[in-house]
């Protein structure tokens, strides 16, 4: 009742929700790729689609309790007559068939709304689970988006770490150059 009350006075709606392919704004096709093979083959995210088509098909199961019920079966067996029972002349002590065929017809009325209340249910764990599934999904990709911008930052901060390098390089052959030429002494080279 309380979480009832509390999701019911939040004003969320879809736009609420990254899109499925957030990370496809950034125009990185390698990023792209990524997680591309990322979500093709996770097991967390294929138990958490599981889920959701179990929910899906429980839903349906209970939507059916609601409608009306049609069930057919037929049977046949070959038996033998006793010939000193109480089966008449022509069959007694003979083999013969006894085909049978049931057909069923049945509605539930549901004048209490037990029908209807299990569908709400089932719709709601149906919704749960597909909010769970794509929780899943949103968590496995801003991880890796937070990993992947680590690693970018990383490759960067080694960029400027070799430009740097090679800056001082060259000023170390420009102060020995000139310590060559006595321009400077050796206090600038060390």
């Amino acid at each position: 009742p309380q979480a009832t009350a509390a999701l019911a006075a939040s004003d969320l709606g879809l736009d609420a929700w990254p899109t499925r392919s957030w990370w496809t704004r950034y125009g990185d096709t390698q990023l792209n790729t990524i997680m591309a093979d990322a979500l093709a083959g996770n097991p967390s995210l294929d138990m958490a689609q599981a889920r959701v088509r179990q929910a899906a098909a429980l839903a349906g199961l209970t939507e059916a309790a609601d409608k009306i019920q049609v069930s057919a079966a037929a049977k046949t067996s070959r038996q033998l007559f006793s010939a000193h029972a109480m089966t008449p002349k022509p069959m007694a002590g003979e083999w013969g068939w006894i085909n049978e065929a049931t057909v069923n017809l049945s509605y539930d009325l549901d004048f209490w709304n037990k029908n209807r209340s299990a569908l709400q249910a089932a719709v709601g764990r149906l919704k749960a689970t597909e909010v769970e599934s794509y929780g899943v999904q949103l968590a496995l990709t801003t991880n890796i988006m937070h990993h992947y911008i680590r690693l970018q930052q990383l490759y960067q901060q080694k960029d400027i770490a070799l430009s740097s390098l090679k800056q001082r390089e060259s000023t170390l052959a420009l102060t020995q150059q000139r310590a060559l030429a006595k321009i400077d002494s050796a206090v600038e080279i060390k």
